[in-house]
């Protein structure tokens, strides 16, 4: 997905999350945006780029992963949790030196 296209998903979600039509859609509270990437440095450099235009609460909703901290053999097993993405099984840890 180009940037531009990233760009008009993600203010179309914050105008979303702003006018609280999340929670009369679909009755919840907050959702989190996960936006895969193939590369780490495409995952970052998006990073960068979008969360500086996000406030502080937006930018904990919004994560940039690279394909291979993803943990596909969890997908079919793990339910939804108020867990960070990052902390729940779907996601490998991030080794040190990366």
């Amino acid at each position: 997905m180009s940037h531009a296209r990233i760009a008009l998903r993600i203010k179309a979600h914050a105008t979303c999350h702003e006018q609280q039509r999340h929670l009369q859609k679909f009755g919840m509270n907050y959702f989190q945006v996960v936006i895969l990437t193939q590369t780490r440095a495409r995952a970052e450099s998006l990073k960068i780029e979008f969360h500086a235009s996000l406030s502080a609460t937006q930018q904990r909703a919004y994560h940039f992963i690279p394909l291979d901290e993803l943990a596909p053999d969890a997908l079919h097993t793990e339910t939804s949790t108020a867990a960070s993405p990052r902390s729940s099984r779907l996601f490998k840890a991030a080794s040190p030196d990366a």
